[in-house]
Protein backbone atom coordinates (compact mmCIF):
# COMPACT_ATOMS: atom_id res chain seq x y z
CA UNK A 1 0.00 0.00 0.00
CA UNK A 2 1.77 3.31 -0.80
CA UNK A 3 2.41 5.87 1.80
CA UNK A 4 -0.60 8.51 0.68
CA UNK A 5 -3.02 5.52 1.18
CA UNK A 6 -2.08 5.20 4.50
CA UNK A 7 -2.05 9.55 4.94
CA UNK A 8 -5.64 9.14 3.89
CA UNK A 9 -6.76 6.72 6.40
CA UNK A 10 -5.14 8.24 9.02
CA UNK A 11 -7.16 11.86 7.94
CA UNK A 12 -10.52 9.74 7.69
CA UNK A 13 -9.33 7.95 11.05
CA UNK A 14 -8.55 11.68 12.68
CA UNK A 15 -12.00 13.09 10.98
CA UNK A 16 -14.23 10.39 12.75
CA UNK A 17 -12.24 11.26 16.13
CA UNK A 18 -13.11 14.54 15.34
CA UNK A 19 -9.29 15.97 16.27
CA UNK A 20 -8.92 16.94 12.73
CA UNK A 21 -5.33 15.48 12.55
CA UNK A 22 -3.99 11.78 11.89
CA UNK A 23 -3.57 10.44 15.25
CA UNK A 24 -1.63 7.43 14.79
CA UNK A 25 0.78 9.43 13.06
CA UNK A 26 0.83 12.52 15.73
CA UNK A 27 1.62 10.88 18.71
CA UNK A 28 5.24 9.33 18.03
CA UNK A 29 6.16 12.89 16.82
CA UNK A 30 4.86 14.58 20.16
CA UNK A 31 7.00 12.37 22.07
CA UNK A 32 9.81 12.96 19.64
CA UNK A 33 9.68 16.40 19.96
CA UNK A 34 9.56 16.28 23.35
CA UNK A 35 6.04 17.79 24.08
CA UNK A 36 4.15 14.79 26.03
CA UNK A 37 6.24 14.01 29.09
CA UNK A 38 5.26 9.95 29.21
CA UNK A 39 6.81 9.80 33.32
CA UNK A 40 3.42 12.66 33.97
CA UNK A 41 1.52 11.01 31.56
CA UNK A 42 2.16 7.25 33.02
CA UNK A 43 3.52 7.63 36.56
CA UNK A 44 5.40 4.38 37.79
CA UNK A 45 3.79 3.24 41.01
CA UNK A 46 6.76 3.49 44.25
CA UNK A 47 5.15 0.75 46.68
CA UNK A 48 6.72 -2.36 47.10
CA UNK A 49 5.78 -5.16 45.04
CA UNK A 50 5.97 -7.47 48.16
CA UNK A 51 4.86 -6.98 51.77
CA UNK A 52 7.71 -7.06 54.12
CA UNK A 53 5.87 -8.08 56.89
CA UNK A 54 4.83 -12.04 55.22
CA UNK A 55 7.74 -13.89 55.84
CA UNK A 56 9.35 -15.69 52.91
CA UNK A 57 9.16 -19.25 53.04
CA UNK A 58 12.01 -20.40 50.64
CA UNK A 59 13.51 -22.61 52.81
CA UNK A 60 13.84 -26.52 51.84
CA UNK A 61 16.09 -27.87 54.39
CA UNK A 62 13.94 -28.97 57.33
CA UNK A 63 10.62 -29.16 55.76
CA UNK A 64 8.22 -32.24 55.37
CA UNK A 65 6.86 -33.39 52.47
CA UNK A 66 5.10 -36.41 51.25
CA UNK A 67 6.49 -39.05 48.64
CA UNK A 68 4.91 -39.82 45.17
CA UNK A 69 7.79 -41.60 43.52
CA UNK A 70 9.62 -44.24 45.44
CA UNK A 71 12.76 -43.09 46.86
CA UNK A 72 15.49 -46.28 47.00
CA UNK A 73 18.65 -46.41 46.13
CA UNK A 74 19.78 -46.41 42.63
CA UNK A 75 16.63 -45.03 41.70
CA UNK A 76 15.19 -41.01 41.20
CA UNK A 77 12.05 -40.71 43.64
CA UNK A 78 9.69 -37.70 44.02
CA UNK A 79 8.50 -35.98 47.20
CA UNK A 80 6.04 -32.81 47.09
CA UNK A 81 7.37 -29.90 49.48
CA UNK A 82 4.61 -27.13 51.08
CA UNK A 83 7.50 -24.18 49.82
CA UNK A 84 6.43 -20.35 48.37
CA UNK A 85 2.84 -20.23 48.71
CA UNK A 86 2.10 -23.64 47.05
CA UNK A 87 3.46 -27.39 46.50
CA UNK A 88 6.01 -28.18 44.08
CA UNK A 89 7.70 -31.69 43.28
CA UNK A 90 11.19 -32.30 43.92
CA UNK A 91 13.73 -34.84 43.14
CA UNK A 92 14.61 -37.09 45.85
CA UNK A 93 17.30 -39.57 47.28
CA UNK A 94 17.81 -41.30 51.13
CA UNK A 95 20.03 -40.04 52.89
CA UNK A 96 20.69 -43.78 53.47
CA UNK A 97 21.94 -46.14 50.70
CA UNK A 98 19.82 -48.75 51.94
CA UNK A 99 16.70 -47.18 52.83
CA UNK A 100 13.26 -47.46 50.81
CA UNK A 101 10.18 -44.70 51.01
CA UNK A 102 7.29 -46.13 50.16
CA UNK A 103 4.93 -43.81 48.07
CA UNK A 104 2.87 -41.77 50.59
CA UNK A 105 5.19 -41.87 53.26
CA UNK A 106 6.02 -38.36 55.24
CA UNK A 107 9.73 -37.58 54.83
CA UNK A 108 11.89 -34.55 56.10
CA UNK A 109 14.49 -32.89 53.75
CA UNK A 110 17.45 -33.14 55.02
CA UNK A 111 19.87 -32.08 52.58
CA UNK A 112 19.44 -29.51 49.26
CA UNK A 113 20.94 -29.67 46.30
CA UNK A 114 19.51 -26.75 43.74
CA UNK A 115 17.79 -26.39 41.26
CA UNK A 116 15.24 -29.25 42.49
CA UNK A 117 16.87 -32.31 44.19
CA UNK A 118 16.57 -33.38 48.13
CA UNK A 119 17.91 -35.81 50.63
CA UNK A 120 15.26 -37.30 53.01
CA UNK A 121 14.75 -39.67 55.35
CA UNK A 122 11.59 -41.29 56.33
CA UNK A 123 9.57 -38.79 59.16
CA UNK A 124 8.56 -41.50 62.37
Amino acid sequence: MAAWAFRRAGARRAAADGLGVATPFLAPVLVIAGAVDLDAAFPRSTARSYDPRVSVDQNVVGKYGRVTGKVASGTVGEVMLAIRGGVEAFYAYPVDGGEEIEIGAQVVVLEYEPPRTVVVTRLT
